[in-house]
């Protein structure tokens, strides 16, 4: 039975393994090649960590974050370029089911919006214990860029750049200060 309001979902984070893996199999956010990266890519990619978010209520596949190491490269005129290290978001989805799940009455966030803080403090603490990254970059989906930027991330200005593959191409590089 779904939930009225995203705050009555109890949820954990694991990172994906074998043994919850089944859990990506009626994952469902809306856009196909991120539906079978979670299924068939994430387990076996060893440039990236993919952390599921359960809703312990069904035992289902609420949400999916797939992160990496980065950089943000900054060049100045006639000087080399500088980097940055950033924690990149590779991937974030929310299935369908949850899409748009208000967290709270009478809140105009979504579970989405409060689900995305909790694991902006998650990289936080990544950044802190292990890599000691100064930023969070991720390449939005034009659909989606709204929804980071009211999460306080800036798109890229000037001189800033990251990777240029195609799998970005159409999309809005931004970043998040982690200090």
């Amino acid at each position: 039975m779904r939930a009225e309001y995203g705050q009555q979902i109890p949820v954990r984070i694991e990172v994906l393994s074998p043994k919850n893996q089944r859990l990506t199999r009626y994952f469902f956010c809306g856009n196909p090649a991120i539906d079978d990266y979670f299924r068939l890519e994430a387990a076996d990619d060893a440039t990236a960590v993919t952390y599921l978010v359960i809703d312990e209520n069904d035992e289902k596949l609420l949400a999916a974050l797939t992160i990496s190491c980065s950089a943000i490269f900054l060049s100045k005129k006639q000087q080399f370029s500088t980097l940055m290290s950033a924690i990149e978001v590779v991937y974030f989805a929310v299935d369908v089911e949850y899409q748009g799940l208000r967290y709270r009455p009478g809140d105009r966030r979504s579970l989405s919006h409060y689900l995305f803080s909790y694991l902006i403090e998650m990289m936080r603490d990544i950044s802190r214990e292990h890599v000691g990254a100064a930023k969070i970059v991720l390449y939005s989906v034009p659909e989606a860029w709204h929804f980071y930027k009211r999460l306080g991330f800036i798109p890229f200005t000037g001189g800033m750049y990251g990777d240029r593959g195609t799998f970005v191409r159409d999309c809005v590089p931004m970043y998040f200060d982690l200090n």
